[in-house]
């Protein structure tokens, strides 16, 4: 897709497409794995990716100075980490990072996470899961 894209509520988007820049995405869009999203891409409420249900998203790059991307997902039943072909919970992503002497990958990421974890819970950041949409009230 080009840049400068808007796309309404609820789209699905299947897996490794690619976003370009200056995108928003409207409520209730669900990302496929592997996707590439640009830079002042800026998500809806209730956003799924990855199977979870997002509150929080942060990207890294070359934190061991390989420059690969690691993505953390702060979600509504804990934190997920996206790292090439890795997905998993922060602690899977710390053990794995430790038995592969990746200290700082380990400490880095795990810090950044918590960090991005503390920050939803002290601002009360809900990613819109707790509201009802008129979906959600027309089927009540």
């Amino acid at each position: 897709m080009g840049n400068r894209n808007t796309l309404g509520n609820s789209n699905t988007l299947g897996n490794w497409n690619t976003l370009g820049d200056d995108n928003t995405l409207g409520d209730d869009n669900m990302l496929g794995n592997s996707n590439t999203l640009g830079d002042c891409l800026k998500f809806g409420k209730r956003l799924q990716m990855e199977g979870v249900k997002v509150l929080a998203l942060m990207c890294m790059s070359n934190v061991d100075g390989s420059g690969r991307k690691i993505q953390v997902i702060v979600h509504t039943d804990g934190i997920l980490i996206r790292a090439g072909c890795f997905k998993g919970s922060l602690d899977e992503f710390c053990s794995k990072a430790k038995r592969e002497n990746k200290t700082r990958y380990a400490k880095v990421v795990r810090a950044a996470a918590e960090a991005l974890q503390q920050d939803v819970i002290e601002k009360g950041i809900t990613g819109g899961w707790d509201e009802v949409t008129e979906k959600e009230s027309e089927n009540d």
